[in-house]
């Protein structure tokens, strides 16, 4: 389906523009935050010991993370997320009008108003990991309950986020295998729903590997990167052409 922007299409173009900065901001903060690769021989305490009461894959990651690192891992997304919001109005304007298409911005609204807690929150856990590394005794055991209190207010913002996203972009890569949209059926290859995990998976074999980390922790930021100049470059061709047919 051909959708005519008209006047909005300076709107669209900036809304859109406002995502890729988000994802490209989003993408440094991910690194930043939890591009490490675990060395698990180094922390016999969470290797071992630890083990069987939390979640010891979750404490290793950042514990030899410079508190600087995790810092500016959380400020990049939190005062950038505004970015992503905007973006939500392009997407919007390339839908046809109508509940599907409500729905799939207010999904998409909600995923990204969720994501900063869910954010931070793996700062807490790699701070607080680095702490009990000194622990003992007593004090252990309170910091054990507060990690398993940070882990669970993560997962819940996580878990929330990311489910309302993934509804979101599947919607959306819906209707653009529907032709409800202002882009062609191949941009569908753009939507993170897809990309994201291929990343995500030609990243996992190398998990030893620390380029291949960085990459892979970003994924789902990358994967929307790239959807957002993708779709940039559909509707320059698009406004192109027009322009090209009305002479």
């Amino acid at each position: 389906m051909n959708i005519d922007m008209g006047m909005h299409y300076s709107k669209t173009k900036s809304s859109l523009l406002a995502g890729a900065a988000a994802a490209l901001l989003w993408s440094a903060a991910d690194m930043l935050l939890v591009g490490f690769v675990p060395q698990a021989g180094k922390h016999l305490l969470f290797s071992q010991v630890l083990a069987g009461q939390i979640n010891a894959e979750l404490a290793l990651l950042m514990l030899d993370a410079p508190a600087w690192r995790l810092f500016w891992g959380v400020y990049l997304a939190t005062f950038s997320v505004f970015l992503y919001l905007l973006a939500v109005y392009g997407i919007y304007r390339l839908l046809r009008p109508g509940r599907v298409s409500q729905l799939t911005a207010l999904l998409l609204l909600l995923g990204y108003a969720l994501s900063p807690l869910g954010h931070a929150g793996f700062a807490y856990i790699g701070l607080l990991a680095q702490g009990m590394q000194h622990a003992s005794g007593a004090a252990l055991e309170a910091q054990i309950v507060a990690f398993l209190q940070f882990e669970h207010l993560l997962q819940v913002h996580w878990a929330a986020s990311v489910g309302a996203s993934a509804l979101g972009w599947a919607l959306l890569l819906a209707q653009v295998l529907a032709r409800r949209t202002a882009l062609p059926r191949k941009a569908a290859w753009l939507n993170p729903l897809l990309l994201a995990p291929c990343i995500g998976l030609a990243c996992l074999p190398f998990s030893d590997r620390l380029v291949a980390v960085l990459i892979g922790c970003a994924s789902l930021n990358i994967a929307q990167l790239a959807f957002f100049l993708g779709v940039q470059w559909f509707l320059r061709q698009s406004n192109a052409g027009a322009r090209s047919g009305g002479h």
